[in-house]
């Protein structure tokens, strides 16, 4: 079956990496959610990573508030978007 021109269109702006002018495109459905996995691992491992063994129970104080801040402001953001 013979692509349409609209379609052969489409797969050129695809391939060159800036499907953004293709209609009904929308980065925050498209691209966003397929990368929200990766960024929280990265998160969450340059938190971690940044832990000082030192002073331990100011550092785990710091990471758990961190944690909580984050977690409140996702809460709220999903509240407002009605999730």
């Amino acid at each position: 079956m013979r692509e349409t021109r609209q379609q052969e269109i489409e797969r050129w702006f695809i391939r060159r990496g800036i499907p953004h002018f293709i209609e009904g495109y929308s980065a925050s459905t498209d691209i966003f959610t397929r990368a929200a996995p990766l960024l929280t691992f990265v998160f969450l491992f340059e938190v971690l990573a940044a832990l000082n063994f030192e002073t331990a129970w100011a550092n785990t104080l710091a990471v758990v508030g961190a944690f909580v801040l984050v977690l409140g402001v996702w809460a709220q953001v999903n509240r407002w978007r009605g999730r």
